[in-house]
């Protein structure tokens, strides 16, 4: 168990609160405690099932061989969906909004596709690995914004397909583009390029404090940006319950959660 210490938020909150182009930088320990399980822990998601017979290109070429996915994937989505389902954004998101109402956060990077920023508040948000309830057309590339309701339905008709054994009944489950092209969630799977990098690139090399929270940094190209943001002269600052892989960069380092450490350091600027 991580022993969270204080001594250290004065000093976050003065580096934070004289910052002119504040950027955070988030992972997946950033909705832990929105109820949402980091995928590569012990007992995450990645240790429990196989991530590459749940990607939606394994789910087309079965469907396209005539053939349903295994048994695990059906598993593996209804639990990822009752899980969004109880997420809420958390005291940490809380903090990052507030960062940006005081005119000191310019854009949150994140590296999560539970929409949670963009729930708790904050206007310019990154998403690195795209958005759960965003689909994007195979044929036209148009996307469209379901929100939570839309595709909890959406998904709820396909899991039930899949638990028909029925090809047929899976297919017409897929909604589809106004071009009449099949729809997939607008998320980044394994072997595809993230999102918006150039984007997020460029606003990290103009920061001059970088936040980093809730990340391991083992997922490139998104983990490079730290480094990008040190190379630009930024002072980095890492909120992680472990030190992640970012020791040689980072100026100051608070061992805690996001929800705890974050709103103190709010409370210390707002001081």
């Amino acid at each position: 168990m991580y022993q969270f210490s204080s001594a250290q938020i004065p000093t976050a909150a003065r580096m934070i609160g004289r910052a002119k182009r504040l950027v955070a930088f988030t992972g997946s320990g950033m909705s832990k405690e929105s109820g949402i399980p980091t995928f590569r822990d012990p007992g995450g998601l990645w240790d429990r099932f196989d991530p590459e017979e749940l990607s939606f290109q394994a789910l087309t070429k079965s469907l396209a061989q005539g053939r349903l996915p295994k048994g695990a994937f059906a598993a593996f989505s209804l639990e990822f969906i009752e899980t969004l389902k109880r997420a809420a954004p958390n005291p940490g998101h809380a903090a990052l909004k507030a960062f940006e109402d005081l005119g000191l956060l310019k854009a949150v990077i994140t590296q999560n596709i539970d929409n949670l920023h963009a729930e708790a508040g904050n206007k310019h948000v990154l998403e690195l690995h795209g958005n759960i309830y965003r689909f994007v057309c195979l044929n036209c590339q148009k996307k469209r914004f379901f929100g939570k309701e839309g595709f909890f339905s959406l998904a709820h008709a396909f899991i039930e397909a899949l638990q028909s054994a029925d090809a047929q009944r899976v297919l017409s489950a897929i909604p589809r583009c106004a071009c009449g092209g099949a729809m997939r969630p607008d998320i980044v799977g394994f072997g595809e390029p993230i999102q918006g990098f150039d984007g997020a690139l460029s606003l990290t090399m103009q920061s001059d404090v970088y936040l980093i929270v809730g990340t391991s940094g083992e997922v490139m190209p998104a983990a490079s940006l730290p480094e990008h943001a040190k190379r630009s002269g930024a002072t980095l600052i890492e909120v992680n319950i472990a030190h992640g892989a970012f020791l040689e960069y980072t100026d100051l380092y608070i061992q805690g959660s996001a929800a705890t450490v974050l709103p103190r350091i709010v409370l210390e600027i707002e001081r």
